[in-house]
């Protein structure tokens, strides 16, 4: 079965991670992200340059490390840099969770899919050192500057005074390291992904 369509991955301006390339499928029957088997949700492709000075490709699959509990609920870790500074050449896949990076400048690179709240899917399984959660909807908040892009569906996002703005597909935005909630009011998942920068204290 052929794909359906592909949808490009913004870039991130000066952060952009030139290394990495993330390419996803999306099935418009059903909103949900799938491949040929409807199995594996993210696709990673990841360039580098080779000891005889031409570009190649370094590798071609599945994320590091990725969750994924329900048709409508996922995360994935894909590339991640551990501080500054850093080379074109500099990074590698995850292979467990972790909420931030953790050095000053240390960057990552995640994309996840978050479910309707009145889903009767079950909700996205945090691992077992993902942050508490303060609130119903999960109110949370790290010492990272995040950029964010909206590549499907929509959500709120909320602040810790109440403030509320939706959020749809192509939009963007910069998370200061404040608190926050993502919350999905639809009827359908919505897929984002971030690149998380961590700042100093």
């Amino acid at each position: 079965m052929a794909r359906n369509r592909s949808l490009p991955f913004r870039r991130f301006g000066p952060l952009t991670l030139l290394l990495v390339i993330a390419s996803f499928s999306f099935n418009p029957t059903t909103n949900a992200w799938a491949d040929e088997n409807s199995a594996t949700v993210l696709r990673v492709v990841v360039t580098e340059i080779g000891p005889d000075g031409k570009s190649r490709f370094a590798s071609d699959g599945e994320p590091g490390f990725s969750v994924r509990t329900s048709e409508a609920s996922f995360m994935g870790d894909l590339w991640n840099i551990a501080g500054i500074p850093a080379t074109t050449q500099s990074g590698t896949p995850p292979s467990a969770y972790q909420l931030e990076p953790e050095r000053v400048g240390g960057t990552k690179f995640r994309v996840a899919s978050i479910p309707p709240i009145d889903s009767t899917e079950p909700a996205h399984e945090k691992p077992t050192d993902a942050a508490p959660e303060d609130s119903e909807h999960g109110m949370h908040q790290t010492n990272t500057i995040d950029f964010v892009t909206i590549i499907s569906g929509e959500v709120w996002l909320q602040l810790d005074d109440g403030a509320e703005t939706l959020l749809k597909a192509g939009d963007t935005v910069v998370q200061r390291g404040t608190n926050h909630a993502w919350i999905n009011r639809s009827n359908q998942p919505c897929v984002f992904s971030a690149v998380m920068v961590k700042a100093a204290e």
